[in-house]
């Protein structure tokens, strides 16, 4: 088990707040949903559907961020 805090869901996060973007104003400027980025956040991946789906909202909000 992985310590809390360390996947690439908290990067993200962490990535977000830090430049103070809202989750909401983020799937806006990315064009993905909101409940879609809070489960990469959440690393809840199981949400997204099938992998190639995850890599490409993975790789939109990394270069978003």
């Amino acid at each position: 088990m992985r310590p809390a805090g360390i996947g690439v869901g908290s990067a993200l996060r962490r990535a977000r707040l830090i430049r103070g973007i809202g989750l909401e104003d983020a799937a806006r400027d990315t064009k993905l949903r909101a409940e879609h980025l809070a489960a990469v956040e959440d690393e809840d991946f199981d949400l997204l559907g099938g992998e190639v789906y995850v890599r490409g909202t993975l790789r939109t909000y990394a270069l978003y961020l």
